[in-house]
């Protein structure tokens, strides 16, 4: 068996045992390309493990048959390179980005034969079945995201199918590392990003007609039906000025209601509330 610091090989005897019978055989071997130098002598399996080999470096092979007559010629070389495939990677970590989430992994070791790729999966809606993702994340021929061991998918993607997150879903991924040897482990879920967007606008906006005062006008409203996957943190009203010239007289407002003071008795009023949570601001209320 091969791996990262260990060689294992076969042969067959040759066609011929030049009259009398094999008796055992000798193991030449070449480090990188080196000189080659007698390995083992007296070896009587056709079978063979070297260990404590280097890992990454490729070591040539070759094996003589001896009889009573001596040692026959080389075998042909074989080259072998101590590696395995990569280790399983450490859960990623996600981040959202407004219109992206950012995909991030620490390579795993090789195993001494260097990682050609990562393939990406993301946990659909359903909170079980991870899917690859290659619109965004294909890790298999980007070198870019190889290099850089990153990559950054559209919210608009994960919003789609197959995933179907919603707003305010979280996003988890496994990844994988592979090498000429073969995958990795897939990593366990990690995670970090949770995907959100602006908050519905207010609705019902009506003044509270029995509270109001010849300088004052008292009104109130209803949260949007959604909050965009990130908790509604306060409102924000505005005002015309009596003028037609909008304008902030309120924000970082808690509750559903707000009475807008030092008004000109006479003069005709109009206002609108958006509401804030962690993406921003929603649209205004009617």
């Amino acid at each position: 068996m091969t791996k990262d610091t260990q060689i294992g090989f076969t042969w067959l005897d040759g066609a011929q045992d030049g009259g009398t019978p094999v008796l055992d055989y000798k193991i030449s071997y070449a480090d990188n390309g080196g000189e080659y130098t007698t390995l083992e002598i007296g070896v009587t399996a056709k079978t063979y493990t070297v260990i404590n080999m280097l890992s990454g470096h490729t070591y040539g092979f070759k094996v003589q048959a001896r009889n009573n007559f001596g040692y026959s010629d080389f075998s042909q070389e074989v080259l072998i390179t101590a590696a395995k495939v990569p280790a399983k990677p450490a859960p990623p970590t996600t981040t959202f980005q407004r219109e992206t989430v950012l995909i991030d992994w620490v390579a795993p070791d090789a195993g001494g034969s260097p990682i050609k790729g990562y393939r990406i999966f993301v946990r659909q809606n359903d909170g079980v079945t991870f899917t690859l993702e290659l619109d965004n994340c294909d890790g298999t021929t980007s070198q870019t995201i190889i290099s850089d061991t990153q990559c950054t998918i559209k919210v608009s993607t994960l919003r789609d199918a197959p995933f179907n997150l919603p707003w305010g879903a979280g996003v988890f991924v496994k990844v994988l590392a592979f090498n000429s040897y073969g995958d990795s482990e897939l990593s366990d879920a990690g995670n970090g990003a949770v995907i959100i967007t602006y908050a519905d606008a207010p609705v019902s906006l009506i003044e509270t007609a029995s509270a109001r005062s010849a300088t004052s006008i008292t009104f109130s409203w209803t949260a949007g039906a959604t909050n965009g996957g990130s908790t509604v943190s306060g409102y924000r009203v505005n005002s015309d000025g009596a003028l037609g010239v909008w304008s902030v007289i309120a924000d970082d407002i808690v509750g559903t209601s707000y009475t807008a003071t030092g008004l000109i008795a006479g003069l005709k009023y109009t206002f609108r509330v958006e509401a804030e949570n962690g993406f921003g601001y929603s649209e205004y209320s009617s």
